[in-house]
């Protein structure tokens, strides 16, 4: 049920050759999934990586900052003439399957069900 809902809250978007999905320092609130083309990974004006999305496995990037609400750590680059990525908005993603740290406690292959947050209470105390 949660990938059904997650999958309704995706968005497909394209770019060209050279456009920058986003840039280190700016703020985080898209997680990426790379479905066509590369990219590269860029930290302080060099390139650390490369990511490219192939009919078996997709590259994703853009988890860290909706992990820790800090800013990009890196900037992102279109490396071949087009890539598409399939993209969530944080607040999307908290509401659909509760926060990003809950899932990583709870592993791939898990099965515990994972709290649902209401939009806008997302890293609120549950205290009182």
């Amino acid at each position: 049920q949660e990938k059904v809902e997650l999958a309704k809250g995706l968005h497909e978007m394209v770019f060209s050759k050279h456009d920058c999905i986003f840039q280190q320092g700016e703020k985080g609130d898209y997680f990426y999934i790379l479905t066509s083309g590369s990219v590269s990974v860029i930290q302080d004006q060099k390139e650390v990586a490369q990511l490219q999305a192939t009919t078996f496995e997709a590259q994703y990037f853009g988890e860290k900052a909706l992990l820790t609400n800090d800013p990009r750590t890196a900037t992102i680059k279109v490396t071949s003439e087009t890539a598409a990525a399939l993209i969530v908005d944080k607040q999307t993603f908290d509401m659909l399957l509760g926060p990003l740290e809950e899932l990583q406690a709870r592993g791939k292959r898990g099965s515990t069900p994972v709290q649902k947050v209401r939009p806008g209470t997302a890293g609120e105390s549950k205290q009182g």
